[in-house]
């Protein structure tokens, strides 16, 4: 049931929107205008019928983490962040969710990207993609709620009005969020989109993964994501922190080493070395349970398959894995389990707006 005035001031229901939520669903609380009451009301923005509000936490992610881990590590404040050292650091990388799913390259950028800019990814508020650093909305509410300036963060449906101004198709999703900061005269907004065509190709890569569809937060729940990336476009508006934001990965960017498919051919002529390498007899020739293991092995430890032709030209003169002898293959497997070639990324290849600088402390 929705709260009335006089039970409730404006003014009380105008902050509440912004710090609770509905107790029945999680949805946001919206504040309108009661014809019967002749009143403003407060309400949950999903139905009328739900009762009760709680506060806003964190998200249910979030919560797991800290129930796992209850008694041990404790998430840390951005000052105590940025003195850590590597070695520190790298424990802490090492305690994620995944850590087997990282490379050796993304586990020390993760550890550098967090001293940087004071960041925990024991609680996920860092990760990498596609070899870049995002930040997670996790990390932005924190960071914003260090300030002491947070005044409130309210997320709503886009109203068909807004829709139509913004040119958005049917199916698709889209919200905006405020975020308000003490001092500031208005709300610093964020708007977040997900587009039915990115849903289905986010469908069509989970399929082609093994994986289950509704494991992937924006097919299971398109809408809470749109809202997400709402909040997170508001939030690094209101306080500025220069990494793109996880939540806003779009279409486009999803891209996967397919097995056994090659990268194209340079264009540039080959070393004399290169040229004519010695072809393996078939008796000689690598096998296909060796082709599988290279190529699924590279998936997961982050090489492009330019990055595998790259290493196998150096090594042995080759321009294909199909060229490989059993021996060079096996030995191809292990530079890959080592991650071998993949070089940590330099700061102007991030697109960070802020230098990374090698911690002092860090003497490897």
């Amino acid at each position: 049931m929705a709260i009335y005035e006089p039970d409730l001031s404006y003014e009380d229901m105008r902050k509440a929107q912004h710090t609770f939520k509905c107790a029945q669903c999680g949805g946001n609380l919206i504040l309108a205008w009661s014809a019967q009451k002749n009143s403003y009301m407060l309400r949950c923005g999903n139905s009328l019928e739900h009762e009760g509000v709680v506060p806003l936490g964190r998200d249910p992610e979030i919560q797991e983490v800290n129930a796992r881990l209850r008694g041990g590590p404790e998430i840390m404040e951005t000052t105590a962040l940025m003195k850590l050292d590597m070695s520190t650091m790298l424990d802490r990388v090492d305690q994620t969710r995944f850590p087997k799913d990282l490379t050796l390259a993304d586990r020390r950028l993760i550890a550098k990207v967090s001293i940087e800019y004071g960041l925990d990814p024991l609680f996920g508020e860092l990760m990498i993609y596609q070899g870049r650093p995002y930040v997670t909305i996790d990390a932005r509410r924190r960071k914003a709620q260090e300030t002491d300036k947070l005044d409130g963060i309210s997320a709503r449906p886009a109203t068909k009005a807004e829709r139509q101004a913004r040119q958005v198709a049917d199916g698709d999703y889209l919200f905006v969020a405020e975020v308000w900061v003490k001092g500031s005269s208005h709300a610093f907004e964020g708007w977040g989109r997900i587009t039915q065509k990115e849903i289905d190709a986010m469908i069509a890569s989970a399929k082609s993964h093994g994986m289950k569809e509704d494991a992937l937060p924006i097919v299971k729940d398109p809408a809470a994501m749109a809202e997400k990336r709402a909040e997170a476009q508001a939030l690094r508006r209101a306080f500025h922190l220069p990494l793109p934001s996880f939540e806003e990965v779009i279409e486009g960017e999803f891209t996967e080493i397919t097995s056994g498919k090659e990268a194209p051919q340079s264009k540039s002529s080959p070393s004399k070395a290169q040229a004519s390498p010695p072809a393996p007899t078939q008796n000689n020739r690598l096998t296909q349970p060796q082709k599988n293991k290279i190529w699924g092995d590279a998936e997961k430890m982050g090489y492009t398959a330019e990055a595998i032709r790259l290493l196998i030209g150096k090594k042995w003169g080759l321009s294909s894995v199909n060229d490989l002898t059993v021996p060079q293959a096996s030995d191809l497997i292990g530079m890959i389990a080592r991650g071998e070639g993949i070089p940590a990324p330099e700061a102007e290849d991030l697109g960070l707006e802020a230098p990374l600088h090698e911690n002092p402390d860090d003497s490897n």
